[in-house]
């Protein structure tokens, strides 16, 4: 009679003992899926912050506005004087036959 009890608090335990472990694994992959959850709204809210300034910076009157602002304190012209020699590139043509 003793040993049909202890087997049977024996087992009573051991299924107890894999459910905790069931549990605390859950809790953990729990865990997990809630901190990539964040980080992916990290992401996301820092890539629409990025989105906005690339947006801002692009725009069309900031970008006329730098230039404006450029050539205003530009000193010297960008471009290259017409009497500057240009180096001569002397393309050779291979012409092959058709056999």
């Amino acid at each position: 009679m003793f040993f049909r009890f202890a087997g049977a608090l024996l087992l009573f335990v051991l299924v107890s003992l894999f459910g905790i472990a069931l549990e605390k694994e859950t809790l953990s992959k729990r865990r997990q899926l809630s901190h990539q959850n964040y980080q992916l709204d990290v992401l996301r809210e820092t890539h629409a912050r990025l989105r906005l300034d690339v947006e801002s910076i692009g725009s069309p009157q900031r970008t006329i506005g730098i230039l404006e602002e450029e050539n205003r304190h530009a000193t010297r012209s960008v471009l290259p004087s017409r009497t500057a020699a240009r180096p001569v590139l002397r393309w050779q043509r291979h012409e092959t036959r058709n056999r």
